[in-house]
């Protein structure tokens, strides 16, 4: 059923997976070779269903990055229960710029994080398409952004106090 959709649901299906169930991000992680901060984009979700998020992947045209996140969880009456449940998640800006651009008309809740991050994911893209991982210097606005969305996501082991 889910292949007869149309593109607007397929986005808006993405949208609510996000805003529920996902997580946009940026955060400063580990260093570069010249011992810098790396700023690193990340998009994903966490869900009980495997088959549900194949499906997401497949409808942002994205690859299928899958891994188990934990046995544990609570049923509707909280009690503690064993299921899988699992993730799918996102770094390369080549993968996150579809999926946000396909999900922003619909996001609600995390609309202003995607904003920030497709900014972010568009300034790494070189002319010729490619990922810019290492030549393209980190520019205050980058750093900018990442505050903004690691504020808004209210992390407090990393407030992005490391800008170069």
């Amino acid at each position: 059923m889910r292949d007869e959709w149309t593109v607007e649901a397929k986005a808006a299906h993405l949208a609510c997976a996000l805003d529920t169930d996902g997580w946009i991000a940026l955060r400063a992680n580990g260093h570069k070779g010249d011992g810098h901060p790396r700023i690193v984009c990340n998009v994903g979700v966490t869900n009980q269903s495997r088959e549900f998020l194949s499906h997401l992947a497949q409808s942002a045209r994205v690859p299928l990055n899958l891994g188990l996140n934990g046995k544990i969880g609570r049923d509707s009456r909280g009690i503690v229960t064993r299921k899988e449940c699992w993730q799918v998640y996102w770094r390369s800006p080549l993968h996150i710029i579809p999926i946000l651009e396909m999900a922003l008309p619909y996001l609600i809740a995390k609309r202003e994080k995607a904003l920030w991050v497709l900014e972010f994911a568009k300034g790494r893209i070189t002319p010729n398409g490619k990922v810019n991982r290492s030549g393209k210097p980190y520019t205050e606005r980058d750093w900018e952004l990442m505050k903004l969305v690691v504020n808004a996501n209210g992390n407090k082991h990393n407030k992005g106090d490391t800008a170069a």
